[in-house]
C-alpha cells in the first residue's frame, strides 16, 4: 500500500502485478508518496484493514491492478 497525501491517493498493491514499477512512478512524481507499513500486511496489506487503521484516507482515489493468468 502506497499512500500520497499530497495528490489524495492511495495505491494498493498487490502481489505479483507489477506493483513496483508502479511504486517507482509514484515515488518519482510524487515526491510525498510513502509506503504504508505499520498496517497488517505492510507493502501488501488490504484496502479493508488500511481504512480501518485511516479511515480518513476512505476519501482519497485508490487503484490497484490485478492480471489475467
Amino acid at each position: 500500500m502506497m499512500v500520497s497525501d499530497e495528490a489524495r491517493l492511495l495505491f494498493v498493491h498487490v502481489q505479483k502485478t507489477g506493483g513496483q514499477s508502479i511504486e517507482h512512478v509514484l515515488r518519482a512524481h510524487l515526491p510525498d508518496a510513502r509506503n504504508v507499513l505499520e498496517v497488517r500486511g505492510g507493502k501488501h496489506a488490504t484496502y479493508a484493514d488500511t481504512l480501518q487503521h485511516h479511515p480518513h484516507w476512505a476519501d482519497y482515489w485508490s487503484f490497484g491492478f490485478v492480471r489475467n493468468p
